[in-house]
């Protein structure tokens, strides 16, 4: 074999492997390995929305002083009209708007099972109500004697979160149905104010007037559970 018929050989096979590696290149570039959904880790997010609920609220009063009988006069007659009229239920609503963020992490502690904990905080506005009413009761036992009533609360709700467990079903490899449940908190207001008249002849045309209010402002724990998809 003369020395040019050997060189032209050797650039045949030559550009045969060029070929060759430039295809296998080609063809990982065109057939990429199918990449692994992995629910292992951290995650966060933010939301939005409306909430809506009731939430009565009622007011009553007692009498905790003990008379043995015909040492306080009448004054039991009078207190029994005044604790009917203190005694009331409110239908009050929570409806308004609530948004906020979350956080959690997820475990994949099976094949297809998903354990984990999210905590999320929750901003709410217009979340309160409000009622009022106006009663009399008369005095058992005194003719042209009354007293009269007038009671009103209102209540709210500034911001509530939730810590919470969460545990898992993967039905497909990006689709999982799960439960949660877990502790939950909210700050909560509100306001009691009780304005009573004792109304009658014997007062010479008078009226005694008493009342009472009451403000509160605390966070008020409890407990929350769902689930999703």
């Amino acid at each position: 074999m003369s020395r040019d018929l050997l060189l032209r050989c050797l650039s045949v096979v030559a550009a045969i492997a060029v070929s060759t590696i430039t295809f296998i290149q080609m063809a990982s570039a065109a057939s990429p390995s199918p990449q692994v959904y992995s629910w292992t880790g951290w995650y966060g997010g933010l939301n939005a929305g409306g909430t809506w609920g009731g939430n009565p609220v009622r007011t009553g009063a007692s009498n905790s002083q003990y008379c043995p009988p015909g040492s306080c006069g009448h004054a039991l007659e009078f207190a029994n009209a005044s604790i009917q009229g203190a005694t009331g239920e409110f239908p009050l609503r929570t409806d308004g708007f609530i948004g906020g963020g979350q956080f959690g992490y997820n475990w994949k502690i099976a094949s297809r099972w998903i354990a984990g904990f999210e905590a999320d905080f929750q901003g709410l506005a217009g979340a309160s109500n409000s009622g009022a009413t106006s009663v009399s009761f008369d005095v058992s036992g005194f003719a042209n004697h009354s007293v009269s009533t007038d009671l009103s609360v209102s209540k709210s709700i500034d911001f509530l979160g939730t810590v919470r467990g969460r545990l898992g079903y993967l039905v497909e490899p990006r689709l999982l149905v799960f439960g949660t449940g877990g502790f939950a908190y909210g700050h909560v207001k509100s306001s009691l104010a009780i304005s009573q008249n004792l109304i009658g002849a014997g007062l010479g045309g008078l009226e005694a007037s008493f009342g009472t209010a009451l403000n509160t402002s605390r966070i008020q724990g409890g407990w929350a559970v769902g689930g999703g998809f």
